[in-house]
């Protein structure tokens, strides 16, 4: 059935197959099943914008060469165990903008070479053990703008590889101890834009190289000393945008130095101001230079245009802070 835009499409609909870079091309055009006559030979498959609700095993079996498989803005709700057991050598599979609320247990089980997997933006709303196990390859995980609220311990286990997790704009609330156990490889974990008001001692336990972790626009009221025990390898700590006032003066102690911090807190966004004398440790931190600041960026092509020190209540300011030597 032609696309309702006409021949070009919304976002250029296309039905074509290039024999040369072999990538087939089958986008806007309303489809409600995968089509049939994708050739053997193709390496790259887009059937982007159509009206696909489910994926039926074995429906790709006879794509073992593609490496690329583009199924976003459909309205795929169900994946049927072995949908994707033909498709051994694929590497990137974009299923952002459907309609999928879980992820059944052996989904992606076949999937041994994939290093890419995007489920943003679906309606996902818990992640149980074993739903990605056989993803031994994967690299790039993206579960962001779900409706996550429960994840259980274990729930990524089975991804050695794994270096980037996205799991901001979900509805995850607490963080309990193993819900990321066996993560060794990973790097970047992004937790922003969540509802999390309580990070449990040992939530961070199993990461052997996490890097980069971004907590900010939560609703965190306090932080425990301990909750970041496991990230002896972090180098930047976003927390900017919560409810919390104050920091206890270990909080940071078992973290690698110099630590990258961000900690401003946008009251238009529900931030809180900060209880700054309380946290003359950090500006003694920052002065030694173990500490500094994020720069804030609010667009990928300009500069920073600010640090990312705390905003204090008070009116006291931050860079006008001395740093008291207990006891005088």
């Amino acid at each position: 059935m032609p696309s309702p835009f006409g021949s070009c499409g919304k976002w250029g609909c296309r039905n074509s197959f290039n024999p040369i870079n072999r990538e087939f091309f089958r986008t806007w055009w309303n489809l409600n099943e995968v089509p049939w006559d994708i050739p053997i030979k193709a390496t790259k498959v887009h059937l982007d914008g159509n009206n696909l609700t489910s994926l039926s095993s074995g429906v790709f079996n006879h794509l073992s060469e593609c490496t690329s498989l583009y199924l976003g803005q459909n309205q795929i709700a169900y994946i049927e165990p072995g949908a994707f057991s033909g498709l051994t050598r694929l590497r990137f599979l974009l299923l952002v903008g459907n309609e999928l609320t879980l992820i059944e247990r052996d989904t992606f089980r076949a999937l041994r070479s994939l290093v890419m997997l995007n489920l943003r933006q679906n309606q996902i709303f818990s992640v149980k053990p074993g739903r990605f196990l056989g993803l031994v390859s994967l690299l790039n995980l993206d579960l962001g703008n779900n409706q996550i609220n429960n994840m259980e311990p274990n729930a990524f286990a089975g991804l050695p590889s794994l270096k980037t997790l996205n799991l901001q704009g979900n509805k995850i609330q607490t963080l309990q101890p193993g819900v990321f156990y066996g993560m060794i490889s990973l790097e970047n974990l992004a937790l922003h834009r969540n509802e999390l008001t309580t990070i449990q001692h040992g939530a961070f336990s199993g990461f052997g190289k996490l890097k980069h972790l971004k907590l900010q626009a939560n609703q965190l009221l306090s932080l425990g000393v301990g909750c970041f025990n496991g990230l002896k390898f972090l180098k930047m700590l976003l927390l900017d945008s919560n409810k919390l006032t104050s920091l206890p003066q270990d909080l940071f102690a078992n973290l690698s130095r110099p630590l990258e911090l961000s900690l401003t807190n946008h009251i238009r966004a529900g931030g809180s101001l900060w209880n700054c004398s309380s946290m003359c440790w950090l500006k003694q931190e920052e002065r030694e230079k173990t500490i500094t600041w994020s720069p804030m960026l609010y667009r990928n092509d300009t500069p920073p245009l600010q640090v990312s020190s705390p905003s204090c209540a008070g009116g006291e300011q931050w860079e006008h802070m001395q740093y008291k030597v207990p006891g005088k």
